[in-house]
């Protein structure tokens, strides 16, 4: 019956269109959230007193503000020191191991991975998808990247929009000036 057909039609349709519609809205709230949770973080490093403090925000404060497993600033240093930096907390790999993580990338998102130890330290072993973004203090410092790292497989994936983590990294960046006393780059 070709009438029965039709209301089947429309109905499945109609299914299709709700579902839709409910994934859009739910999709809508995380995104809300997300912004929310990068906005408080932000506020939350322009607090910081100290340097160490602003350090130890990102190391320590920062995933539990963006309901994530592990957050950690990488900074390249063969000799196991940073210039104009002496703060625990910070991770460091030798020189071009940024470079090669990122293959000229300034952002990376990958899922179902294991964590690098490098990145993560002990932690490691907990990350099941991250994301990766360069940080950039100014001309002449060490190559640095923040890491994000999830314990859910599915929270960082390739083809993901970046613009919240990359704009938490940009904000990262000026306040390292900031305290460094490094003129803003325009």
């Amino acid at each position: 019956d070709f009438v029965a057909y039709l209301v089947k039609r429309i109905k499945a349709d109609h299914e299709d269109v709700m579902n839709t519609s409910r994934d859009i809205m739910e999709m809508a709230r995380e995104n809300m959230k997300n912004v929310s949770r990068i906005h408080h973080a932000v506020l939350r490093m322009l607090e910081a007193h100290s340097f160490s403090e602003f350090i130890e925000i990102i190391t320590s404060d920062l995933a539990a503000m963006l309901d994530l497993d592990i957050c950690t600033l990488v900074v390249e240093a063969d000799d196991g020191v940073i210039p104009h930096i002496h703060i625990q907390g910070i991770r460091m790999v030798p020189a071009g191991t940024i470079e090669r993580w990122m293959a000229g990338s300034p952002t990376l998102l990958q899922d179902h991975i294991s964590g690098i130890e490098a990145i993560y330290g002990g932690g490691a072993t907990l990350v099941q998808s991250q994301a990766l973004v360069r940080v950039d203090i100014m001309q002449g410092t060490p190559t640095a990247l923040l890491a994000f790292g999830s314990r859910h497989p599915d929270t960082f994936a390739d083809g993901q929009g970046t613009e919240h983590v990359t704009f938490l990294a940009r904000v990262v960046e000026r306040i390292f000036r900031a305290w460094l006393q490094v003129p803003i780059k325009g």
